[in-house]
């Protein structure tokens, strides 16, 4: 089994979750030092000065290769990381991010709620 930090759609209840067969949410954390950003359908993080909510979860090997595939191939890169004593995998975004579309309070779920609530 794999520990990842996720951020965006393979939160639980986002789009990519819901096609992970192993997926078992852990815990949700709030982890300083990132920026979130919105790429459209989908968000990217940088290294920054806001904080960022993850929730920790654990997938099987098989599972975590195809995320891992996913991610890598959508220009992120995979980072070992601990929060609150927990190691994990973390997916940054390596392209390029609008300034403008920084997501302030450093949470998808929220931000997604919000825009298909208008």
């Amino acid at each position: 089994m794999q520990n990842i930090f996720v951020y965006g759609s393979l939160r639980p209840g986002m789009y990519n979750a819901n096609h992970i067969k192993s997926l078992n949410h852990i815990s949700s954390h709030v982890v300083h030092g990132y920026d979130l950003y919105s790429l459209g359908s989908y968000p990217g993080i940088l290294q920054g000065s806001r904080s960022l909510v993850v929730d920790l979860i654990e997938v099987s090997q098989e599972d975590y290769e195809g995320i891992h595939r996913m991610e890598i191939g959508a220009g992120y890169a995979e980072v070992d990381i601990t929060i609150d004593g927990v190691q994990g995998k973390l997916y940054p975004y390596m392209g390029f991010t609008n300034p403008n579309n920084l997501i302030k309070n450093g949470d998808w779920v929220d931000f997604i709620t919000k825009k298909q609530n208008l």
